[in-house]
């Protein structure tokens, strides 16, 4: 499958570990250094049990967009005969050493099952990370609003540096600038038009809201047009992901603060 996806095992071993991966991966080692066999099968099989899953899914939904797409030998894998004997043999083993164990030993490997399937759902769930996060610009636009746009600002940079340290994806330096930098300090220029009254910071809001969308958008082109689908542009796919993403979550931030007390949250912070 790496040959097949033209990735050079170096290449492989220096690439950025996101923090979801890293962690699942940490706990399955975690469990395979210090548990038992029985923990051991548990904290593997959603693993194998979701890809025979996903792969007949696929399969029987959307075969008819298989041809020449880059991923149909991924689902061809997934949803053969050999892969499914495999799996069900997988789940007959686990089910077979686990039958005679204490009742309080089986609720201890569900939880270890269940927990091993969320950390399955967060791995793929990193495929969207451009989905919307209700509300999350809105913290930085209210700083702006409520303190000054210096404050602003810096809370934004000091975001920016954060979430490049906590779960950050790199490629390049200038990529770097255009998704952790410049997007969550652009939020801090909420009050650009002046916070006299509301229209004012709602339309300074926006175009908060949009320079940072605008630095995701650029980024987009610049360091991920390679993902775009086949026969789809960097451009169109970068607007897409971002403006249904990013875009979206800002235009509810700024609805929100369409209703907010304003006057009562300066006297708070005062």
């Amino acid at each position: 499958m790496l040959c097949y996806l033209v990735i050079i095992i170096d290449e492989l071993e220096n690439v950025y570990y996101h923090k979801i991966n890293e962690s699942y991966t940490s706990y399955m080692k975690g469990i395979a250094m210090t548990g038992t066999v029985h923990e051991i099968v548990n904290t593997i099989l959603p693993c194998t049990w979701s890809y025979s899953y996903i792969g007949k899914h696929l399969q029987e939904n959307y075969s008819q967009f298989k041809e020449d797409n880059f991923f149909a030998k991924w689902i061809d894998s997934y949803n053969s005969g050999e892969y499914s004997e495999f799996t069900k043999l997988w789940i007959d083993f686990t089910n077979e050493i686990c039958k005679d164990l204490s009742k309080v030993e089986k609720d201890n490997l569900s939880k270890i099952f269940r927990k091993s399937s969320i950390y399955e759902i967060d791995f793929w769930d990193m495929a969207y990370d451009g989905e919307i996060n209700m509300f999350s610009m809105l913290p930085l636009l209210l700083v702006s609003l409520v303190f000054s746009r210096q404050a602003g600002v810096t809370a934004g940079l000091i975001t920016g540096i954060i979430s490049l340290l906590i779960g950050g994806y790199i490629l390049h330096p200038a990529q770097v600038i255009l998704d952790y930098i410049l997007p969550y300090m652009a939020l801090g220029l909420s009050d650009i038009l002046g916070k006299e009254n509301k229209n004012k910071m709602l339309l300074g809001s926006l175009i908060a809201v949009l320079l940072n969308v605008f630095a995701h958008f650029l980024s987009g082109i610049i360091f991920f047009g390679q993902y775009a689908p086949e026969g789809m542009n960097s451009t169109l796919y970068s607007f897409l992901y971002n403006f249904t993403g990013h875009g979206v979550e800002g235009i509810l931030c700024t609805v929100l603060i369409s209703i907010l007390p304003f006057k009562n949250l300066k006297q708070l912070a005062n």
